[in-house]
């Protein structure tokens, strides 16, 4: 049943908080959200459910790191092809041992026929081997080509053949005797399968074709895949074709990835076609050839692949041991993780029963039809974004008499869990929630475990729930900028539009937004006036709390600070300076949470600009010497402002157009500079000097 948030419960996570800001949580519900955690014996269905997952069994360890293939004989044994061309038995004791060594460095593919002989294919220049089941082996098949992919038997009994560097098929009969069935421009022919009515089926690599065949040289492409390797094909009991492909550019393969070759693609393969960004897709390939897409990942590479129970295909990926089970686009199950960073083989054991083979560790692991009995589920590191409280932790689905849930967690401050973490603490059941131990810190991690003796007793969560208190922190400023005089800032008298925002930008913050949004984008104008001054200053607050502000001014030799604003909430101040004295001034700028806290809880933080000159007195103009000599008015004059530099000067003649001069070099800003102009023709000379922050003086020289 689902559990239900009560205002009691609230309440218990409140009390001995230092702080009043609002309560937040994280909520896990979706496939997506699950999986960003890590599951280890539970599985995360694609309606966003934490289940017990299939019962999963360690078989064995190998002595190799790397498996590349894996075929299982009709007593059970288990064949494994890895590096240093070595073929492990592991029969169904679980007891690994080598039963066959090639003199080639690699093998690459397994096959057996009804009679259980195996067949290894080694690389490179590499031959097929047969190996008999007392071991007697000899060389089946030696190809032209220099590495051999793939091998696969018909329903007739003749074996297939896949090779690269140049893409071939050959078809080898039961004597031996073999012919190219196929030739490519690709570059390799990596994987093999067979549809229902028996038709082979290829995968290239470079190009990411699926071939289907209807004879020797009889291709045709039945899917052009947007990736480059198609790695794997399987057909399920329905008769299903699926087809697994890999991506070039996400990331280097791993070391258990196939081909290892560096290859250039054909001119045919039109690689700037393909696109980047995927790892790998899954797709399914209808009676009728129609192909779609199953499911495509950004970060996990699918590294094998197998129909599996109720038609569902089964992908192994990497580099977390992931299997997943997928029926649609809507319907994605991760069913077990195993250990090893690779999962390169899965292996049907009959009864419902699976074979998983991992790489980086080379391991056999077990999956029962039956469900474990426990499992766990953690969350990745859950961030608060400030030092928080730890309340209640609601879990929501179905829990029946027999079901067992238990929840824990540990805390810490750096970005991914480590030894500076709290230790696990248990959750102690609290109503119909579970109450945190965790110390306060900005990071969090959840563990749900699981448990049920039966499937009828099985428990199921679709929903938690964590809920904390953030640490109230004051505002905080990173600039206060004065600009020059002669403009403001005057807010537009129309209706602000309502709050807008996308699915996925309210999704992305769990429905909460900033409260000074709204004033950060309003809608202003510029406003010019002489004297105006214009003040804004960049604020956030960590809680998303929302703030005023209070605006304070004085003289750079003053003590005291005196208030020019308050309580606004605007991120600028404007204000008219033409009734201050002359002088230096400093802003202050005091920002406080108050209004999204309780009274007396609210924090404050200020800011102060640098010291910036109010200046009403015009430039004053002293004309030294005006005097005419054939018929040249030539005028020396003097030009000074007390407290700001000067910005331009310039002179009329007689009262025509004006023209700038410009004082020495060595003067330029200085606040007294001097000039001497000659003035052919003028009878009198008008001057006027603007000063840096706009005051403007004025002067006559000459008679007219």
């Amino acid at each position: 049943m689902k559990h239900i948030i009560t205002g009691s419960a609230l309440f218990v996570l409140t009390v001995g908080v230092a702080c009043a800001t609002e309560v937040q949580k994280f909520v896990r519900d979706t496939h997506g959200e699950f999986a960003k955690g890590e599951a280890r014996g539970v599985s995360i269905t694609e309606k966003g459910e934490l289940r017990l997952a299939p019962a999963v069994k360690k078989v064995c360890d190998l002595p190799q790191p790397i498996i590349w293939s894996a075929a299982r004989d009709s007593k059970g044994s288990l064949y494994l092809a890895g590096g240093e061309g070595k073929v492990w038995r592991v029969g169904v004791d679980g007891k690994p041992a080598v039963c066959f060594t090639a003199k080639e460095q690699q093998v690459q593919a397994l096959t057996l026929d009804d009679k259980d002989n195996l067949y290894a294919a080694s690389s490179p220049d590499g031959k097929v081997y047969r190996v008999e089941p007392d071991g007697k082996s000899s060389v089946f098949y030696d190809p032209p080509d220099k590495y051999i992919w793939a091998l696969a038997f018909d329903r007739q009994g003749n074996l297939f053949v896949a090779c690269g560097s140049k893409a071939a098929i050959y078809r080898v009969g039961q004597g031996g005797v073999a012919e190219k069935y196929f030739a490519s421009d690709e570059a390799n022919i990596i994987s093999l399968g067979f549809d229902k009515d028996g038709r082979l089926l290829a995968g290239s690599q470079a190009g990411g074709y699926l071939y289907r065949f209807d004879g020797p040289g009889k291709a045709f492409v039945v899917f052009d895949s947007p990736l480059n390797e198609l790695k794997a094909i399987a057909t399920d009991a329905q008769g299903n074709v699926y087809a697994l492909a890999l991506g070039e550019g996400e990331k280097p393969a791993p070391a258990a990835s196939a081909p290892t070759v560096p290859v250039m693609p054909p001119p045919g393969a039109r690689p700037e076609e393909k696109r980047p960004g995927r790892a790998s897709e899954l797709y399914r390939v209808h009676a009728d050839g129609y192909t779609e897409t199953l499911w495509t990942s950004g970060d996990e590479r699918g590294f094998s692949l197998a129909g599996g129970p109720d038609g569902a295909a089964w992908v192994g990926t990497g580099d977390k041991g992931v299997i997943y089970a997928v029926r649609s686009r809507d319907e994605i199950s991760s069913v077990a993780k195993l250990d090893g960073q690779q999962v390169t083989s899965l292996l049907s054991a009959g009864k419902g029963e699976w074979i998983a083979v991992t790489s980086n560790l080379g391991a056999v692991w077990s999956i029962g039809a039956g469900r474990a009995t426990e499992g766990t589920w953690e969350s990745e590191a859950l961030d608060a974004k400030v030092f928080s409280t730890w309340g209640l932790a609601h879990v929501d689905g179905r829990m029946t008499g027999g079901a067992k849930l238990a929840v824990s967690s540990r805390s810490g401050n750096t970005d991914k869990p480590e030894k500076t973490w709290s230790d696990w603490a248990d959750a102690e059941r609290r109503g119909d929630g579970f109450a945190l131990k965790s110390p306060p810190a900005r990071y969090l991690q959840v563990r749900v475990k699981l448990g049920g003796a039966a499937m009828a007793h099985a428990p199921m969560v679709d929903r938690l729930t964590v809920y904390y208190a953030p640490r109230n922190l004051p505002p905080q400023f990173t600039k206060l900028t004065v600009f020059d005089p002669g403009y403001g800032l005057q807010k537009m008298q129309q209706p602000e539009p309502p709050f807008q925002a996308t699915v996925d930008t309210l999704v992305q913050s769990g429905g909460r937004r900033d409260p000074m949004d709204t004033t950060r984008k309003q809608r202003i104008q510029i406003q010019g006036q002489p004297g105006l001054r214009l003040a804004t200053w960049a604020v956030t607050d960590p809680n998303l709390d929302p703030m005023t502000f209070d605006v304070y001014l004085r003289a750079e030799n003053d003590a005291a600070w005196k208030l020019l604003a308050e309580k606004i909430s605007d991120f600028y101040v404007s204000f008219d300076t033409r009734s201050f004295h002359d002088g230096r001034y400093r802003l202050k700028v005091v920002g406080t949470d108050a209004p999204g806290n309780a009274a007396g809880k609210g924090l404050s933080a200020s800011i102060e600009s640098n010291a910036f000159a109010v200046d009403n007195t015009p430039p004053a103009i002293t004309v030294r010497s005006a005097q005419t000599a054939a018929g040249v008015l030539t005028v020396s004059f003097t030009v000074s402002d007390a407290l700001t530099p000067l910005g331009l000067v310039e002179v009329s003649t007689d009262g025509r157009e004006w023209f700038p001069v410009l004082p020495a070099a060595n003067e330029t800003g200085a606040r007294e500079q001097e000039f001497t102009v000659h003035l052919p023709g003028a009878k009198s000379a008008f001057l006027r000097a603007r000063d840096e922050v706009g005051n403007v003086g004025a002067a006559k020289a000459g008679t007219r």
